[in-house]
């Protein structure tokens, strides 16, 4: 996987000492570290992405009956 612009010293722990912080400040946006990180990226992909996430496209896409799109999720 190729990273970009993330933080260089991301762990799981750095990653679990920033949701401690940011559930300590309800109501401000969150921090920009959830945005580049890595570690925060990948448990989205699987905890999130993979598991629930349902996807669709616009009707616009379809034009005619048997079009069809095709897009990539993630690392698939």
């Amino acid at each position: 996987m190729k990273f970009i612009a993330t933080d260089v010293t991301d762990s799981p722990a750095k990653l679990a000492e920033m949701v401690t912080e940011q559930l300590k400040k309800p109501g401000f946006a969150i921090d920009p570290y959830f945005y580049r990180s890595h570690v925060t990226y990948q448990w989205e992909l699987e905890q999130v992405i993979y598991k629930s996430w349902i996807y669709a496209g616009h009707v616009s896409q379809i034009l005619n009956k048997g079009d069809y799109f095709l897009f990539e999720i993630g690392e698939d």
